[in-house]
């Protein structure tokens, strides 16, 4: 409602200015004691010619310093803006960073490196072909910071770690291998996020 009523005063104001303004000035040039554009009627069209070039004139210059100043301030709001979105970016970029080597260091490293020592050192494929110890050690280790895992290891965890309490053999080396299928393959992909050197035997 402010604005409304600012535009039309606005708008009386210029009315005023442009139209009323001469005419009283044409008045007070033509009468007796103001008298100061002599006899000739020739200098108020000088006059009026000159009042509207200074009107229109501070018009045209003040609409192009004003979207000099609108076009400025768009591009210093843009620049603003995106060099908060680009520290938001790195930022977000750092923390996932550091959330993967997290994930590599505290989970999944720790379980591909005892599954691959398994496999290389003993021979081990499957689970029932590890010893008992080394079961213990097995599902000790992978249910330790489980919340680093994604939801498919998780589940995966949960059916391997269930069967073992159970004495569920038949199930123990299909989830086994599973298991180590999404450590293995989880790792290759943090590894590769990390920028890590491949491994050897990769």
């Amino acid at each position: 409602m402010l604005g409304k009523k600012f535009y039309i005063l606005f708008i009386i104001g210029i009315i005023v200015v442009s139209v009323i303004v001469p005419i009283i000035t044409n008045e007070l040039m033509f009468i007796g004691h103001f008298k100061v554009a002599g006899k000739s009627p020739d200098t108020w069209i000088g006059y009026l010619g000159s009042f509207w070039g200074a009107i229109i004139g501070g018009v045209i210059s003040g609409v192009i310093t004003l979207v000099g100043v609108m076009i400025t301030i768009k591009a210093s709001v843009k620049g603003i803006n995106d060099t908060i979105e680009e520290q938001r970016r790195i930022r977000d970029e750092d923390n996932l960073r550091e959330i993967n080597k997290e994930r590599l260091s505290m989970f999944y490293g720790p379980i591909d490196n005892m599954a691959s020592t398994f496999h290389l050192e003993y021979g081990a494929h499957y689970f029932h072909d590890l010893t008992p110890q080394q079961q213990e050690e097995f599902v000790g280790l992978v249910v330790q910071n489980t919340y680093y895992a994604d939801k498919d290891t998780y589940i995966k965890v949960i059916e391997l770690t269930g069967s073992f309490k159970n004495r569920a053999h038949a199930d123990l080396d299909k989830y086994y291998n599973e298991l180590r299928t999404l450590i293995s393959d989880e790792v290759y992909l943090l590894r590769e996020k990390l920028q890590l050197p491949e491994r050897k035997w990769e």
